[in-house]
């Protein structure tokens, strides 16, 4: 679902996939829950509609990270580009939400990279992603969030 950009790579850079044992209507409102979206992404984040900004401001732990809604599909899409103010976007960051079997539903991030990042830059995000994952799955199947610095 990733749209078309002469400057992506044709295969993502990075993929990440979990399980959540919970309905789909429930793991897709953990991405899209202003309140949810808060635990989920590290800080305070705003997530426009299609063709509009979104923002994850700044934390003690995580600089502000900005970028532009690509796709915001009820069924369960969102395309994000996303970059720091020093290096503002192109990249892309796509989450899948889809069902799985028995009531699980399977989250897939793929990240595409349009341009060379620093190792630190790379080697954090790869840690971010996991996190990332990690609290929406803690949330939806327990009711708690991780504690920090999640």
């Amino acid at each position: 679902m990733t749209p078309p950009d002469a400057n992506l790579p044709d295969r993502p850079d990075y993929v990440a996939v979990t399980y959540f044992k919970a309905p789909i209507e429930r793991v897709r409102r953990v991405f899209t829950d202003p309140a949810d979206q808060a635990i989920n992404f590290g800080g305070k984040t705003e997530i426009g509609e299609v063709g509009e900004r979104w923002i994850r401001h700044a934390s003690d732990k995580w600089p502000a990270i900005t970028g532009g809604v690509l796709a915001k599909e009820p069924a369960g899409c969102l395309v994000l580009t996303w970059g720091f103010d020093a290096n503002p976007p192109p990249d892309h960051v796509e989450f899948l939400i889809e069902p799985a079997a028995n009531g699980v539903t399977r989250v897939t991030i793929k990240q595409h990279h349009s341009r060379d990042w620093p190792e630190d830059l790379t080697n954090g995000a790869l840690q971010g992603w996991n996190a990332l994952l990690a609290g929406p799955k803690t949330l939806v199947e327990t009711g708690t969030p991780l504690p920090a610095p999640f």
